[in-house]
C-alpha cells in the first residue's frame, strides 16, 4: 500500500524480486476520511489511518483470486483490513510491531501539546 510519488521507485525495485506484487494505492484524503471513523470505534487511529474498504475489496479478491498458505499481516495497520479478511486456506499471522506501543507510551512523556499528548495515550 502505498500514498505518495516516492513509493512508485520502490514498488519498480520490489517487481524486479518478487513475481507478483499488487499495489494498492490511498491517497491522503482516504486516510483522513477513513481515519474519522475511529470516534465511533474503540481502536486505534493506526488500525484506520490506512484502511480503506475499496482496498479491502481489493485485497479479498487478490486473496480469494490465489491460494495462499499464510498470510502476513504487517504492522497494527493491517489489523483492520485482517478483521474484514477471510481465508479458509490460509493461516493468517499478525505482526503488531510492540516497538510502536513503547513509542506512544514514550512519546507522551515528552509532548506538551495537550491534543497531541491526548491522542499519543489513546494510541498507547
Amino acid at each position: 500500500m502505498y500514498s505518495d510519488s516516492l513509493d512508485n521507485q520502490l514498488i519498480k525495485k520490489v517487481r524486479k524480486l518478487y513475481d507478483n506484487i499488487f499495489p494498492l494505492y490511498l491517497t491522503d484524503f482516504q486516510k483522513i476520511s477513513e481515519i474519522s471513523k475511529v470516534v465511533f470505534e474503540n481502536e486505534p487511529l493506526q488500525s484506520y489511518l490506512y484502511y480503506s474498504e475499496r482496498i479491502a475489496q481489493e485485497l479479498s479478491e487478490i486473496i480469494s483470486k490465489n491460494h495462499y498458505n499464510l498470510i502476513l499481516w504487517n504492522h497494527i495497520r493491517a489489523h483492520e483490513y485482517r478483521k474484514h479478511i477471510f481465508n479458509d486456506f490460509a493461516i493468517h499471522l499478525i505482526d503488531y510491531h510492540d516497538s510502536l506501543a513503547y513509542h506512544y507510551l514514550s512519546g507522551n512523556n515528552k509532548i506538551s501539546n495537550f491534543l497531541w499528548k491526548s491522542i499519543y495515550k489513546f494510541e498507547f
